[in-house]
Order: C-alpha cells, then sequence, then structure tokens
C-alpha cells in the first residue's frame, strides 16, 4: 500500500498506523480489500475491486458469519474462528456494504487482456490477490499475499512489486497459474479523478 501511495501522492507522507487503520489491517489478521478500494477512493483515485463471482460481497455484508459458514468447508471456517480471523468481521461488513453503495465493486474477474490494456496507460496500477506459494509457481492453496501490479512485462508475464521480505522489485511472474489468473481479485486503480 505505501509504495502505491507514494506512486499517487508524491508530496505526501503516510503513517503506518494510517494505513492500517484506513485498510482495516489488524496485526495477526487477514486483509480484506473493501476498506482499502473505500479509503482509495476518498483520497480521490478512480478505482474499482474487481472480484471472481464466486464470492457474493452483498450477501456477505448482509449476513457476515452466517455467509462464511455457508461458503467455507467447515473445517477452514472452524480453524479460521479459532484463529480469530472474524474478530473485525462487523468493521469488514461495513466497509462492504460501502463499496456497493458507492459502486466501487465488478463482480466478476477481470480478463487478462483488459487489465493489459488498462496498466499501458502509466497513472494506472493494479493490486492483485494471490496466494503467496503462487509466485513461486507453486499451486498450492497457501497464504493470502498482495502485489502491486505495475503492466504486462512479456507474453504471459506481469511485472509486479512485491513486498514481501526480502522486498522483491521488478519481480516477473507468470500471469496464469493452473490456467487461471494468478490474481483473481484485484483493486484496479485508474490514475486521480
Amino acid at each position: 500500500m505505501q509504495s502505491v501511495l507514494d506512486f499517487y501522492f508524491k508530496n505526501k507522507k503516510f503513517s503506518e498506523s494510517e494505513i492500517s487503520l484506513n485498510t482495516q489491517y489488524y496485526s495477526g489478521h487477514f486483509s480484506w480489500s473493501p476498506a482499502t478500494v473505500v479509503w482509495l477512493d476518498n483520497l480521490g483515485l478512480k478505482v474499482k475491486l474487481c472480484i471472481p463471482n464466486s464470492f457474493d460481497y452483498k450477501e456477505f455484508a448482509s449476513d457476515g458469519l452466517k455467509y462464511l459458514r455457508k461458503i467455507l468447508p467447515p473445517t477452514s471456517f472452524n480453524m479460521m474462528s479459532k484463529r480469530g480471523d472474524y474478530t473485525y468481521l462487523p468493521d469488514i461488513q461495513k466497509s462492504a456494504q460501502k463499496i456497493l453503495d458507492s459502486k466501487l465493486l465488478v463482480d466478476k474477474a477481470m480478463e487478462i487482456d483488459k487489465l493489459e490494456k488498462i496498466l499501458e496507460n502509466e497513472k494506472s496500477l493494479a493490486i492483485g490477490k494471490t496466494m503467496h506459494e503462487w509466485l513461486d509457481n507453486r499451486y498450492t492453496v497457501g497464504t493470502n499475499h498482495y502485489a502491486v501490479i505495475v503492466k504486462k512485462y512479456s507474453p504471459g508475464k506481469w511485472l509486479i512489486e512485491d513486498p514481501d521480505l526480502p522486498f522483491h522489485p521488478d519481480r516477473k511472474v507468470n500471469q496464469l497459474i493452473n490456467n487461471q489468473p494468478m490474481f483473481p481479485e484485484l483493486i484496479v486503480i485508474y490514475g486521480i479523478r
């Protein structure tokens, strides 16, 4: 997030606590995209959250835990519950409702060629959500991970900024893994409004 803010707001500094507050990042918990999208919109960026239609943010915003219990396997739901992953669910539901009300959600996955075209504009970036292991071409269920997608590097490759330690600037990764998009969930930033 810091690199995205630095890109669009070169003369403004954002503290780590300000970023955590506005993206609803809670130490030891997973990040969700809705609060980030709402904040970036409020900062004056043209932004959309693009997700596969397999997750229903409308139902999530209204039913929260009930919806997650319905779509997740019981073992996953129970593990995440014991870990405390649902501690801040009411806050996340409010942010989800805000993206719905503001029409900042596109409830279908973005096609790779469409994202390539958007990123041809040097004022555009995308934040992609993937599995950490996928970036190393290991197709397995793993740890959620976000990276900044800068542009198409070459046929079938993205140029990304990967914040994982050690920091991987200008990393090249495949656009697909196991015949599906490397980044199925995207925060697409078209530039400053």
